[in-house]
């Protein structure tokens, strides 16, 4: 169960159709797979502030109106690219990647409180 604090009448910090691209690749000298978000250029200064502004806060990507994943935010990420690591099988980060990777989805960033 989570508590999700929406972003004013939008509701999600970020959307679907604010991704580039999502990959996911092995981790480096670890046995679990990490899964890479990139942004559009215009969502980049909104993710980087949002990101300086919630360090240390957990940030839910949600699909469907269900929460997927939860990572804990460890750092500003100014670049419009986020490494999520959380000893993803394979067959899970594949998963993650195609749906963020199959166009417009009702996907969402949202900050957990």
């Amino acid at each position: 169960l989570y508590a999700l604090r929406l972003d004013g009448s939008k509701g999600a910090i970020l959307t679907g159709a604010d991704i580039e691209n999502i990959k996911f690749g092995k981790e480096k000298e670890a046995e679990s797979y990490a899964i890479t978000i990139e942004f559009k250029k215009e969502a980049i200064p909104v993710w980087a502030d949002a990101t300086r502004a919630n360090i240390n806060n957990v940030i839910a990507i949600v699909l469907d109106n269900q929460v997927i994943y939860a990572p804990k935010l460890k750092s500003v990420i100014e670049g419009g690219k986020c490494e999520i690591t959380g000893k993803f099988t394979e067959s899970e980060a594949k998963f993650i990647a195609a749906l963020g990777n199959n166009g417009i989805l009702p996907m969402s960033f949202k900050v957990i409180r």
